[in-house]
Parts: structure tokens; C-alpha cells; sequence
């Protein structure tokens, strides 16, 4: 029988993985090709839960560019390239290194 805790981990990971897909994210794979829950993809772009603070919301990764955002709730793959556009912030290996902020509410929901 699961515990409290086990059924909390898996719930939140249903709806992460509710809300990327939702969203129009193709899940996101690990390199033996399992898709990994609460994550998506959109071309270069990648979206997932917070690791720090998953409760606070998803980072959202462009690979090639090497930049981050942190988002409340999860966009469209349109809507988080514009996001990345105007909030994306230089990579540096960890989250902590360069104080990332979340996108104000107001600038998330703005189209």
C-alpha cells in the first residue's frame, strides 16, 4: 500500500504531465526514450517542473541558446518562445548561480 507521501509524488507528477500536455508539449524523453513525467519539448525548447521550488512552477530551457525562464503555470510552445525572448536569462549550470526570478503573472498572461 502507498504511503501519503508516495501518492502526493504521484499525483503532482499526473498533473504536471497533465498540464505540459495540455499545453501542446510533446513529452520530453530520457535517453533510453521513457518520457519523463511534467516534462515537454517543442523544438528547441524545454519545459519542466521547477527543481528547486516544483511547487512554485516549471523552468523553461532553450538548449541551444542556453537561457532559462521560471513560469507559474505552463504556456503554449508559441507563448514560452516569446517569454524566452523577453525574460530569458544566460544558463550558468544552476539555478542558484544567477538568481532566477519568476516572470511577473501579469507578463505571463499578457498576449
Amino acid at each position: 500500500m502507498l504511503g501519503l507521501r508516495e501518492r502526493r509524488t504521484r499525483l503532482v507528477k499526473e498533473l504536471d504531465r497533465r498540464a505540459v500536455a495540455e499545453k501542446g508539449w510533446e513529452p520530453d524523453r530520457n535517453q533510453w526514450g521513457e518520457a519523463l513525467p511534467g516534462t515537454g519539448r517543442a523544438g528547441r525548447l524545454r519545459i519542466g517542473p521547477h527543481p528547486l521550488l516544483p511547487e512554485r512552477g516549471y523552468v523553461i530551457h532553450d538548449r541551444a541558446r542556453a537561457t532559462v525562464a521560471w513560469v507559474r503555470r505552463v504556456p503554449t510552445p508559441t507563448r514560452a518562445e516569446e517569454l524566452m525572448r523577453e525574460h530569458g536569462v544566460p544558463w550558468e549550470g544552476e539555478l542558484l548561480a544567477h538568481g532566477l526570478s519568476p516572470v511577473p503573472e501579469e507578463e505571463e498572461d499578457r498576449r
